[in-house]
């Protein structure tokens, strides 16, 4: 067994106590258990299930078209700030209830969250306390919401996981908020990780890819299929960090508890004996099996969500703007970190 690495504790003094005034540590009468984090995740799964995702289809697509909208009003600049960042928070914003007048601070602070938990050890600590800063408010939202939840529930995502985490044995109420705010902010962050970097990595290696560009935006209808090649060749999470619970023997090597170790998943994604000429963009191929969702009960529950988002923003993008390109030699930057989390990706038409 392992257990997963605390990112958190690489931070300065000052980033973790600015994180402090939003979320101060349990104490032992509240400390919810593992049944009730477990129970949480159940219906997740279910509001992001297949089903559901097909259900919501026409509030996604006005969703995506609204953000192209903003895209084409603004003009030429980065494509992150306008459509990749609000992407994943505005699809999932219908199921978990928010107010559209809360959407871009929930938009800010989850970015402000990725990027402290994905690059913050290489941050200088002034930069570390100015994205804890924008944290701190984000969280306060998102408790509001859930007290507001636990006082009337509804039917909203919200309401659902404050039940689940109470049949998980959680009674004390200060545990049910805590739990439940630490579950959406699982929740949308594993979005802005994931989903906003995915799409500007898809289409920075579209564009950089004129054949593949240009059918999609003769043929919309191809994004499905090859937003799975694009995530196979591009996954925005190349690998997870865990830390040995016990001694282990992987590989021939043996492996003291404690001992740090790094599953390198997306050098399976090129594995060629899996993906034939596995480093090229063939946005046709089929079947591809890729790991980029992992695999098994513990594989992403919102992917069926995320697929339906990068397949019509990427489909919708092709079409509305075939003239797309990359603004400058520079035009796709990253933030450093284990994760490949987008910073920006400058376009033009």
């Amino acid at each position: 067994m392992a257990g997963v690495l605390r990112v958190m504790e690489v931070l300065s003094n000052d980033a973790r106590t600015e994180l402090q005034k939003a979320f101060p540590p349990f104490t032992p009468d509240e400390e919810p258990g593992d049944a009730a984090r477990l129970k949480a995740r159940e219906p997740i799964a279910r509001a992001f299930s297949p089903e559901r995702v097909r259900a919501m289809n026409a509030e996604l697509t006005a969703t995506i078209s609204a953000l192209l909208d903003r895209l084409d009003q603004r003009g030429p600049g980065d494509l992150m700030t306008a459509v990749g960042r609000p992407l994943p928070i505005h699809g999932k914003a219908l199921a978990l209830g928010f107010r559209d007048e809360d959407l871009p601070a929930l938009v800010d602070g989850a970015y402000a969250l990725s990027v402290l938990s994905s690059a913050g050890a290489s941050l200088d600590g002034a930069k570390q306390l100015e994205l804890a800063g924008a944290v701190v408010p984000y969280q306060r939202l998102l408790t509001d919401y859930v007290t507001e939840r636990i006082a009337s529930p509804g039917t909203d995502l919200i309401s659902q996981i404050v039940t689940a985490v109470q049949d998980g044995g959680s009674t004390h109420t200060a545990a049910v908020a805590r739990t439940t705010v630490e579950t959406l902010i699982a929740l949308i962050g594993a979005g802005q990780s994931t989903t906003t970097s995915s799409l500007g990595l898809a289409v920075h290696r579209l564009l950089s890819d004129g054949a593949s560009w240009r059918a999609l935006a003769a043929n919309p209808g191809l994004a499905p299929q090859a937003v799975e090649e694009l995530l196979r060749l591009d996954s925005p999470i190349q690998a997870l960090s865990r830390r040995t619970t016990c001694p282990v023997t992987l590989g021939g090597a043996e492996l003291e508890s404690g001992t740090n170790v790094m599953a390198v998943f997306a050098s399976a994604n090129r594995d060629e004996a899996e993906f034939g000429d596995s480093d090229s963009l063939r946005i046709r191929r089929t079947p591809n099996r890729h790991l980029t969702f992992g695999h098994g009960p513990r594989s992403c529950v919102g992917m069926h969500l995320a697929r339906r988002l990068l397949s019509g923003a990427i489909g919708e993008l092709a079409q509305r703007f075939p003239d797309l390109r990359p603004s400058g030699e520079k035009a796709l930057r990253l933030w450093p970190g284990m994760h490949r989390l987008v910073r920006a990706l400058d376009v033009e038409w």
